[in-house]
């Protein structure tokens, strides 16, 4: 990732939740079919999460109400992601 200019770990984590928004968002404004395409590309240069975070979006975004906030969400999604991709 340092060579698309993500040297640090947490730039590359928040890039990661960024394009992750950027799918959610194209397929509630109905652009699906691109998304699912820019969601391969995501993964095709190396933004591997992406997909699992998209599924914790949508998830967020079906239960809302019995979520404390966003902030708890990410919090959770991170602790998700560490017990899915355990080496």
């Amino acid at each position: 990732m340092a060579k698309m200019s993500y040297p640090v770990w947490t730039q590359c984590l928040y890039e990661h939740f960024v394009r992750a928004g950027e799918v959610m968002i194209g397929k509630k404004i109905g652009i699906i079919k691109d998304m699912d395409i820019s969601l391969q590309q995501y993964v095709d240069t190396k933004f591997i999460y992406v997909p699992f975070i998209v599924k914790q979006l949508e998830e967020y975004d079906k239960n809302r109400n019995t979520l404390k906030n966003y902030d708890d969400f990410v919090l959770k999604t991170l602790q998700r992601l560490k017990e899915a991709y355990k080496p």
